[in-house]
């Protein structure tokens, strides 16, 4: 029974897949223009790696040049790591703590490196797992544009519909001072009219009473 279960338990270890012994692959960040000649040199240094150092990398790729949803994510990331003011073209790439911006063949072994550091990191800095947490607590650059073009559409009826009412306080005051007048007049006229046949049912009906009296 006991030979049984070992046989049993060698057999699950060898056929458990790899994947479970292997480390976590070190995510970088990649934020390309589509066309930019230096993006392009940098995904060529990516693909001549060897495969155990190609093993190690899992590009995360944004292109921010026609997408402009990468776009603002690379505003929200460089802002998030106070590097708004330096990182303003591409690529813009994150390894673990480093971040680079633009790419010569200077950077070749300083990128090796850090990827190989990562690697080996049992508590990985990790930039996009940071701004999901922030996000959670803090608005997008793009949520704040369109709370703003909201508030500011609102401003803009508010201010239209102040701008109506007074139109149309104007208007009843001109159609008052232009009405006014008639209806003072009708007035008059009627109440000179109703006077003038009361005064003639008064006199009739002194004249049935002389009458009455011969």
């Amino acid at each position: 029974m006991k030979r049984k279960v070992f046989i049993l338990l060698l057999l699950f270890l060898l056929i458990m897949p790899y994947s479970i012994f292997a480390k976590e692959k070190v995510p970088v960040y990649l934020f390309r223009g589509e066309g930019c000649p230096h993006c392009s040199e940098l995904e060529k240094f990516f693909d001549s790696l060897d495969n155990d150092d190609k093993n190690m990398i899992e590009i995360k790729d944004y292109e921010v040049w026609y997408n402009s949803d990468n776009e603002d994510l690379m505003t929200d990331i460089t802002t998030l790591r106070g590097e708004e003011d330096r990182a303003t073209g591409v690529p813009y790439f994150i390894i673990g703590e480093k971040s680079w911006i633009g790419y010569t063949s200077s950077y070749d072994s300083e990128i090796l490196a850090q990827i190989k550091s990562v690697y080996e990191e049992t508590n990985r800095y990790d930039v996009m797992e940071l701004y999901q947490k922030e996000k959670k607590n803090t608005k997008t650059s793009k949520e704040e544009k369109v709370e703003d073009k909201i508030e500011q559409k609102a401003d803009e009826f508010e201010e239209a519909m102040e701008e109506y009412g007074k139109q149309i306080e104007k208007s009843v005051e001109k159609t008052s001072k232009l009405i006014l007048p008639i209806i003072i007049g009708a007035m008059i006229a009627g109440t000179l009219f109703v006077a003038g046949i009361v005064i003639i049912v008064i006199a009739l009906l002194k004249k049935d009473k002389k009458k009455e009296s011969r």
